[in-house]
């Protein structure tokens, strides 16, 4: 979140961090996951609304594993398009050019990078409202 200090005071987020626990272990490639992170969040944040609410909440699941949320109120995603955006080069919302320096691979990587490491990685939205992408992590067996 550091990372992205200035462009979340720029748009005046109301940052949100919930999780059921302090700390909690998963076993993962920790450079593949920060890069997972760094896509939705930054996602995220370019496609929130000024004064909206951009949110990252851990909560566990009944298959020892925890889901990551990244929540955003903002512009969202048209529901045709949802079936798509983890394809390569997908741009949504091509009409209006918000990301005219992307290229549609962000969340292409996303959902590679979560495959690889048989986890699993899903959308929701509502177009005008919000979004939030959902991904699993296996919980570390030793905690």
């Amino acid at each position: 979140l550091i990372s992205f200090e200035q462009k979340i005071e720029e748009k005046r987020l109301e940052v949100e961090f919930i999780s059921a626990k302090d700390s909690i272990l998963v076993s993962a490639d920790k450079d593949s996951i920060h890069q997972v992170l760094y896509n939705l969040c930054e996602n995220a944040i370019k496609f929130a609304n000024i004064g909206g609410v951009f949110r990252i909440q851990i909560t566990p699941t009944t298959e020892n594993k925890i889901c990551v949320s990244v929540y955003n109120q903002g512009q969202g995603i048209v529901q045709e398009d949802l079936p798509y955006v983890f394809e390569r080069f997908y741009k949504s919302d091509k009409s209006r050019g918000l990301d005219k320096m992307g290229v549609g691979l962000g969340l292409y990587i996303v959902k590679t990078i979560l495959e690889a490491q048989k986890q699993s990685v899903s959308v929701a939205s509502e177009a005008g409202e919000w979004c939030e992408f959902k991904f699993t992590l296996q919980m570390d067996e030793t905690e």
